[in-house]
């Protein structure tokens, strides 16, 4: 087998662990090693270790994608954002942003970019991570529009600071008028309150579960839980 080769199938783990988020540490996984060799038994070197993954290979990759990212958003004329801010379960905030256009007469998605929030949600650092991406790629002056949620800091980014057309997510307005209708009924709050006191029962009791599923297969039914 040729270096060539070698390299392909190395470049082409890394593109399985990135397309698939797949943990980087399946490297030195006994079932996947086994599994490999039987795939091709003339790959005879270790696959990559996970430093030389993170270090170098992922890297690599993550710019020559970016690369042609670049070279297709330099031949279109219009880019529409859509845009969200959220926080993780270790409390660190990031902002997304996903750039749709026209290539080939096709229409395309791409996330640019997710940036990690290191300052306060205001307006103007939500706007200052967006430009910095929309810089990045020579976009500035392609953006046609930002679809975001109805946030009172994102909408300000938009409009105040970005100054771009801002459109509020329509799911998400959906969304805050389903919330408000159930508010306003005391009978539909007692009726969500009920289903949400069934759901937590079931989610907490392995015993409950069971029985259920046990008088649904006896129904016929279709499994719930």
């Amino acid at each position: 087998m040729s270096y060539s080769d070698i390299q392909a199938i190395d470049m082409a783990l890394v593109k399985m662990i990135a397309k698939d988020f797949q943990p980087i540490s399946i490297v030195e996984n006994k079932g996947f090693l086994e599994y490999s060799k039987k795939l091709n038994p003339l790959y005879t070197p270790p696959p990559p270790n996970r430093k030389k993954i993170t270090n170098e290979m992922i890297p690599s990759l993550y710019e020559t994608c970016r690369n042609q990212l670049v070279s297709k958003l330099a031949a279109v004329e219009y880019v529409a954002l859509t845009t969200d801010v959220w926080t993780s379960d270790t409390n660190s905030s990031f902002v997304s942003i996903t750039g749709h256009y026209v290539y080939n007469n096709t229409l395309s998605s791409s996330v640019l970019e997710t940036k990690q929030l290191v300052e306060n949600h205001t307006g103007a650092n939500i706007a200052s991570a967006i430009a910095e991406v929309l810089e990045n790629y020579s976009i500035s002056s392609k953006v046609v529009t930002v679809v975001a949620d109805n946030a009172a800091n994102m909408k300000n980014a938009i409009e105040e600071h970005l100054k771009l057309p801002y459109q509020p997510c329509v799911a998400h307005t959906l969304n805050l008028v389903a919330e408000d209708g159930l508010s306003v009924s005391e009978t539909l709050k007692d009726i969500v309150k009920k289903c949400r006191s069934l759901v937590g029962h079931f989610k907490s009791s392995t015993i409950s579960t069971a029985k259920l599923q046990q008088a649904q297969d006896q129904l016929g039914l279709i499994a719930l839980v």
